[in-house]
């Protein structure tokens, strides 16, 4: 491994570690690993993991793979959110992580894909037909130029020069993105250098894109249109964007050319960095996305509806366009999207309901296309009893006949899928969703309830390979009955009686999850054992926790000793206790666990032999390990050795610039201690500015505490912020102006992440009506956050039954900690049988605590 990332990690291990036990709580590697475990990070890092990429001894520490950037990265928001430091830059500790990695030698690559000049059918690449009009031709009307066009072509130049390059083209629905792609393909079909087109579908996308990425040789266009479908599935989408930034940064296979065409909604999804301490599932997504997105706009400006006037001569499709096209959505016209939402807006109910079926899938995450016997038996639940009763016993047929009739040329809202000869043929028919009418449902449905129908469909009529994501999406959104019989159709899985073990547990079913957990066990997963370990230790059943970590890591599961060998010395009621916990740290040793060396250490400090804590991690010094350079001075300083901890801080001052103003903190040297804060915060530990922020407060000096939470830009500092902006404006609507001044680019860019700071800053300055306003507009721009914050906020304010239905909208949009939280909201509001209810068996599909 690369030292500059070793030290990184190291060095954000002690910042959390150290903030941890500053706030009197527990640190351990075995407790990063059960946080990392648990929600809402979701990622299955081991303490063993860990230690391998950051052992004591830094030769030994082995290079994290690219395919596990997701993984670090998470480790990094754990340790950043315990720390209080603010969200980490992902883009830089990618970097870090491709650095990192060893150099390969140059592999051969076998031809790919298609010659470019071979390629002459537009709709084989995706391109969207037009609209068909009597008496004019078939195929692609007259293509006019746009500004986007012009950042296309760069990129293509760049290419075609040499240098590999990636460009994403964003936009709506029917925009032009996919023809956009395929004119800028002219200029590489007259290049003078044989150019080839890859199309990676078969026998998925994602699918085909992995397996075959490492083959990809000089001059190829790597075509991603719907660039969603390779990025987005869980897991491999990562793969895929690593293998992508592997071929784009690998000179011996360049130059290539990678195009690719997003939804706006699908492209804030994937770049979109979550909030400190929330999964991370597209880390690698979005350092691959970064710097290369090309807007393409929704409509046409005045001047180049001009030009499709003026190039319309003999095309009465343009003309058509020109003349009839609102607002300027020339393409969209020209794609059909008038006539498609006009047939959706307007169909029957039993065809709406299919509609909405089909909306509603893909609003799950769910990309498979959808059985006939799934769309007969969930559109029911669609409809109201009279509806149903006029339905007709040919109800299914009439509604499909409805919505695959074309739209002036182009497919209907929902079309059977054909497929190609030489393929497979699926046992039932299959159908899809028309692209535009995805990205409107995906709008215009947003947060609405799922009906149990559906639910009950997608147990039932999915294919067997989608259970686990359907239970996930049911267990993310408290549907908790749908997502058990998910899990339970599929029990021969390990994976699903670990997961049906998880949701139990999550339930406080926890006896009943033990036995699933024992059940994976037998059947070779050996993380069970250490999982129901886990579970038992948050319920403070210590006793049979640490005989669970003892089984799992007899089992094969090596970080089961650390994990017992903690938690004993945690429990400890004698010296036999103690030196039980010591001995099961060094089995740990014994069995390659690099985590047990930290945490024997750990253990000699709980039990308040700190001189030989000092004494090892000294010689850990010694020995290279930067971590331990922290540990001796926090440990100096616990012991009261001040001077003692200054000259060590001071002697290595190039890690322990933060260390250093604390100790100069505690001895009252308090202008020295800001000096130290503001090198630190120059250096980038923006927990630098925090620290000042909060002795410039203890000062009284006020105002320059603000600015130094402004710089800190830490959830904690804008708690602090509202408290100041408080004191400082008592007046209700001087406070919301200023506050307001800290995030004005709110106002003009209306991004959920911008509203969202704005609503939180005004929920801390007490601002409670003004805040929930935020919300909601953050909330209507896609943020599941938003929502969960606000339930909180009425919760606070007692307006509890509000708070649920917050909620509720959050589960629905998929969050997975609001059951939890609209728990925790009732218990409060001494709702105690309700939030038990709601724990245990979660929601009915319709919203309403199940009995």
């Amino acid at each position: 491994m690369s030292r500059e990332l070793y030290e990184a990690l190291r060095a954000l291990e002690h910042c959390a570690k150290a903030a941890r036990k500053q706030a009197k709580q527990v640190y351990s590697r075995r407790e990063t690993a059960k946080a990392l475990a648990a929600p809402p990070y979701e990622v299955d890092v081991d303490g063993q993991r860990i230690s391998s990429w950051i052992p004591e001894d830094p030769a030994r520490a082995q290079t994290p793979r690219l395919a596990d950037s997701d993984k670090v990265l998470a480790l990094v928001r754990l340790w950043s959110a315990w720390a209080g430091a603010p969200e980490p830059n992902p883009r830089y500790w990618n970097n870090l992580i491709e650095n990192a990695q060893p150099q390969r030698l140059p592999r051969s690559s076998s031809e790919v894909g298609w010659p470019i000049g071979a390629l002459t059918d537009p709709y084989a690449l995706e391109v969207h037909p037009a609209i068909e009009v009597a008496g004019q031709a078939t195929g692609l009307p007259a293509y006019v130029r746009r500004d986007h066009d012009a950042r296309l072509d760069e990129a293509v130049r760049r290419a075609e020069g040499g240098q590999s390059t990636l460009a994403v083209l964003v936009g709506g629905s029917s925009t032009g993105k996919t023809r956009a792609c395929w004119e800028a393909l002219h200029k590489l079909r007259d290049s003078r250098k044989r150019w080839r087109l890859w199309h990676p579908i078969d026998p998925g996308r994602p699918e085909a894109a992995a397996e075959t990425l490492s083959q990809i040789g000089p001059r190829t266009v790597v075509w991603l249109n719907e660039t969603q479908f390779y990025l987005s599935p869980e897991g491999l989408g990562e793969r895929v964007a690593a293998g992508l930034r592997e071929l784009l940064r690998d000179p011996s296979r360049g130059p290539v050319l990678v195009l690719g065409t997003l939804w706006p909604e699908y492209w804030a999804a994937l770049t979109t960095a979550p909030p400190a301490g929330s999964p991370d599932p597209h880390a690698q997504v979005r350092a691959l996305l970064t710097g290369v997105g090309i807007h393409v706009p929704e409509s046409f400006s005045d001047r180049e509806v001009d030009a499709v006037r003026r190039s319309a001569s003999g095309d009465a499709r343009l003309a058509l366009a020109g003349q009839q096209a609102a607002d300027g959505r020339i393409t969209q016209f020209l794609a059909g999207v008038p006539a498609l939402l006009e047939r959706y807006h307007n169909a029957p109910p039993v065809a709406k309901a299919l509609i909405h079926v089909a909306m509603d899938v893909r609003r799950l995450g769910l990309s498979f296309a959808l059985p006939y016997e799934l769309l007969h038996d969930a559109a029911p639940g669609y409809l109201t009893d009279q509806q149903w009763d006029e339905a007709g016993d040919d109800w299914l047929e009439r509604a499909l006949a409805y919505v695959a009739a074309p739209c002036r040329g182009v497919r209907g809202p929902v079309t059977r899928v054909r497929p190609r000869p030489g393929r497979p043929a699926p046992a039932t028919p299959c159908y899809r969703l028309a692209d535009y009418l995805e990205q409107h449902g995906r709008e215009s449905r947003r947060g609405l309830v799922i009906p149990g129908a559906l639910w009950e469909a997608l147990a039932h009529r999915a294919p067997a390979e989608a259970r686990p994501q359907i239970a996930k999406a049911a267990q993310e959104r408290g549907v908790l009955g749908h997502a058990q019989a998910l899990y339970e159709a599929d029990l021969d899985d390990p994976e699903s009686l670990v997961g049906m073990a998880d949701l139990l547990a999550e339930s406080e079913r926890l006896e009943e999850a033990i036995s699933y957990y024992e059940r994976a066990a037998e059947a070779g997963h050996p993380h069970a054992l250490w999982r129901a370990g886990y579970f038992l230790e948050e319920t403070g059943q210590a006793q049979r926790a640490i005989l669970f970590y003892v089984r799992a890591a007899e089992a094969g599961e090596s970080f089961g000793w650390t994990s017992a060998g903690l938690l004993l010395a945690d429990n400890a009621q004698s010296d036999e206790d103690r030196e039980q916990a010591l001995t099961y740290c060094r089995r740990a040793v014994e069995a390659g666990d690099e985590t047990s060396l930290t945490a024997m250490g750990t253990v000699l400090q709980s039990i308040g032999r700190s001189q030989e804590a000092l004494d090892r991690y000294r010689a850990a010094v010694e020995a290279g390990d930067d971590d331990a350079v922290a540990l001796v001075g926090e440990l100096l300083r616990e012991m009261g050795l001040l001077e003692e901890a200054l000259d060590w801080c001071r002697s290595h001052a190039d890690s322990l610039l933060l260390e250093t103003g604390t100790v100069l903190q505690q001895m009252g040297r308090t202008q020295e201690a800001l000096d130290w804060y503001r090198a630190a915060a120059e250096n980038g530990t923006a927990l630098a500015s925090q620290y000042g922020g909060d002795l410039l407060c203890a000062e009284g000096r006020r105002d320059e505490a603000l600015d130094s939470y402004r710089r800190a830009c830490t959830p904690y500092a804008w708690g602090q912020a509202g408290l100041l902006l408080k004191d400082k404006f008592p007046e209700a609507e001087t406070r919301t102006r200023e506050a307001l001044t800290w995030y004005r680019d709110a106002e003009d860019t209306g991004t959920a992440a911008a509203l969202e700071r704005t609503a939180r800053l005004l929920a801390q300055a007490e601002l409670t009506d003004e805040a929930l306003g935020w919300y909601e507009r953050a909330a209507d721009a896609g943020s599941f956050f938003a929502l969960i914050d606000g339930g909180d906020l009425l919760g606070k304010a007692g307006r509890t039954d509000e708070a649920l239905r917050w909620f509720w909208r959050s589960a629905n949009s998929g969050y997975s900690d609001a059951r939890s939280r609209a728990v925790h909201v009732l218990w409060e509001a001494g709702r105690a049988g309700e939030a038990d209810r709601l724990a245990l068996h979660g929601w009915d599909a319709d919203g309403q605590i199940r009995r």
